[in-house]
């Protein structure tokens, strides 16, 4: 899909590209368009097989590239992220490993967008570990509802691990892999982030634009 005329992974992958710690940045992806792509407009790019989710997506480049110790998974649907976030997420990693082996972001949800079933809601404890992830609105009758934003940093060991763990019924009925962390007895360490433009259907294409335009 383009934006503004931009292929949608491209600009994601222009952002990625902002984050102050790596330039170690390959796209991973299961489709020969996507790959084409990539390969003609020389951005790293590798073949994943057919992966379940976005964390078995990584953790099988983790295997293909085992040289490091932690990865960092932005998902191909954020096209305007804003690198800070990335560095925020990699500099928490860092800060609090091994006493957390996945950071991960969340932001605020207006209550229309908490109805959305497309948007993974979350709740966390006083100390920002998630406890569920749900795509109903959670926790009933909330006043504040926050969503899972598709960034991650995992450290090696994590990754291994969790392929090696079925999918429970919990994470099939959601549709949420990190529901498989929890279940793992996994602590997952939440931060804030400021409100992302996520492209999780095909009309949130015009959101993303408008949000461009108007910058």
């Amino acid at each position: 899909m383009k934006i503004n005329g931009i292929p949608m992974i491209q600009r994601t992958y222009n952002q990625a590209l902002k984050n102050k710690y790596t330039t170690n940045i390959i796209i991973a992806t299961d489709s020969e368009k996507i790959k084409s792509f990539c390969t003609d407009n020389k951005i790293p790019v590798t073949m994943t097989g057919d992966c379940a989710t976005g964390t078995d997506r990584v953790a099988e480049v983790s295997r293909m590239m085992p040289e490091f110790d932690c990865y960092v998974n932005l998902q191909g649907d954020e096209p305007v992220i804003n690198p800070k976030s990335i560095d925020k997420c990699i500099s928490l990693y860092f800060k609090y490993h091994p006493q957390y082996s996945l950071i991960t972001g969340y932001g605020e949800l207006e209550n229309d967008e908490a109805l959305l079933p497309q948007t993974v809601k979350v709740v966390f404890n006083s100390k920002e570990e998630a406890m569920y992830f749900s795509r109903s609105p959670i926790p009933n009758n909330s006043n504040q509802y926050f969503n899972h934003i598709g960034l991650y940093c995992f450290s090696k060991d994590i990754l291994s691990r969790f392929t090696k763990i079925p999918r429970g019924y919990n994470e099939l009925s959601e549709q949420v892999e990190m529901i498989r962390i929890i279940e793992m007895g996994e602590k997952i360490k939440m931060f804030k982030m400021k409100k992302t433009k996520a492209v999780d259907i095909p009309s949130d294409i015009k959101t993303v634009e408008q949000f461009l335009n108007q910058k």
